[in-house]
Order: C-alpha cells, then sequence, then structure tokens
C-alpha cells in the first residue's frame, strides 16, 4: 500500500494499553490479547487515513510477532466501501505469511460479503466471519482462555 498520511487521525494509548485510533466518523480499538494476537473493535466507516493508522499498528504486531491472529468486532460498523475492501485485500495477500487467520464479527450483510469476497482472494480459510458475539468471545478464548467481553467503544 502507498504511503497515507494520518492526517486528522488520533492514536491515543489507554490507560489500559489499548491503543485508539480515531478520525472522521471512525473509531478503532485495539487490544494486544497476546504476543501475536490482536482484537479491533470498530465504530463508524474507516477512512483511507485511518485505515493506514490501522494497518500500522498490525504491522508494528507482524514485526514483533509473527505470524498473527486478528479479531475483528465490527458490530458497529455497518459497510465499507471498495478502496476499502481493495486495500485490505491487498494488505492480506501482502502479508498473507505473516497472518495465522483473522475472525470477524458482523451484524452487517454488506460486510459479511465483503468479507467473504476478501476471504476467496486470501484462501484457505484464511477469513472466518462470525454474526453471534457469542461465538466470537469462544473464538477468542481459544487464543486467551481468561478473555471475557468484547469491548465497547466510547467516543
Amino acid at each position: 500500500m502507498p504511503e497515507v498520511a494520518t492526517v486528522g487521525v488520533q492514536r491515543t494509548v489507554l490507560a489500559d494499553g489499548k491503543v485508539k485510533i480515531a478520525g472522521a466518523g471512525y473509531v478503532g480499538l485495539i487490544t494486544h490479547l497476546k504476543p501475536g494476537c490482536l482484537l479491533v473493535a470498530e465504530r463508524g466507516t474507516q477512512t483511507r487515513e485511518t485505515r493506514a493508522a490501522l494497518i500500522n499498528e498490525v504491522e508494528a504486531e507482524m514485526a514483533a510477532q509473527s505470524p498473527i491472529t486478528i479479531f475483528i468486532d465490527t458490530r458497529a460498523t455497518s459497510r465499507m466501501d471498495s478502496v476499502g475492501r481493495d486495500e485490505w485485500s491487498a494488505f492480506g495477500k501482502r502479508h498473507r505469511a505473516d497472518l495465522r487467520r483473522v475472525v470477524v464479527l458482523v451484524t452487517s450483510k454488506l460486510l459479511e460479503m465483503a468479507f467473504s469476497v476478501m476471504g476467496m482472494f486470501l484462501g484457505g480459510g484464511m477469513i472466518r466471519v462470525l454474526s453471534s458475539e457469542r461465538d466470537m468471545i469462544r473464538e477468542i478464548q481459544r487464543e486467551v482462555p481468561t478473555f471475557r467481553d468484547l469491548p465497547t467503544i466510547s467516543s
């Protein structure tokens, strides 16, 4: 992905160690569950700038520990534009060897379709799409047995 400036994006490390990415109608909360395992909870729609900031965070984890597992909670997101789908697909292809798996919790049929299409391009069952909060928590607990609840995102 070409370098994208993250102008207008605020990156904040919270007291509990989570990283908050915020900008233009979007908030992402990144939790390091354990080395090589991230949980990203989102609210709103990503812009190129917020997407670039998220990619920076994921690539930093990949540099420290590879391959990684990413859990993505999109319950508070209803759409992904085609640019975002293409950029995340390109990211997945570029980092295929660095990704163990991606598990996505969706409530939007549009997002379910977008992640299914990305999964087809990446192949090998790389992306698993879930529609139940309970199923997502169980998947995370397979990696981190002490995990209890998905985070809520405040402004």
